[in-house]
């Protein structure tokens, strides 16, 4: 794993347990959100939820909160959380290479895939996000066996 350990990192872009939803509250849009998570999985193709609002309504939290679920539930290959107060995370240069790290921690069939793209071509770890997104993220997921749902959360992409 040392050479996709040299991939560049947003560290703090992960969820966090403090930001999400207060106890007791959006339940039923988060139960409806992981239902749908749930359901998902059943399909043979991936599927995007895209979580609209104007700026305040809580998207934030209904993202930190279905992530920590997700994580809860062993179904989050990763989150990134970005937040234009943080100069880690206020870019998308580390965004496809902080997912990739994520995968290749969780799943060591993707980790050995990742090394072998990597040794081929290093100049990926600073390449476009297009050459990133195809070789560290679309190529792995494709020979990557899920035993069910891999949910990714990526939030406030506007930052």
């Amino acid at each position: 794993m040392a050479i996709v350990d040299k991939l560049p990192y947003a560290a703090g872009a992960s969820w966090d347990p403090e930001s999400g939803c207060l106890s007791d509250t959006r339940e039923a849009l988060i139960d409806g959100i992981m239902d749908w998570i749930r359901g998902a999985s059943a399909s043979d193709g991936a599927e995007i939820l895209c979580l609209t609002g104007v700026a305040g309504s809580g998207k934030s939290a209904i993202a930190h909160t279905i992530a920590r679920r997700c994580h809860e539930e062993g179904i989050l290959a990763s989150s990134f959380f970005f937040n234009r107060e943080f100069e880690e995370r206020n870019r998308p240069d580390k965004l496809l290479s902080t997912i990739a790290r994520d995968l290749a921690a969780r799943y060591p069939d993707t980790c050995i895939q990742l090394s072998s793209i990597l040794k081929a071509d290093p100049s990926l770890a600073t390449a476009s996000l297009s050459r990133q997104f195809a070789s560290l993220i679309a190529e792995p997921c494709r020979r990557q066996t899920f035993d069910n749902s891999a949910v990714f959360v990526l939030d406030a992409l506007d930052e």
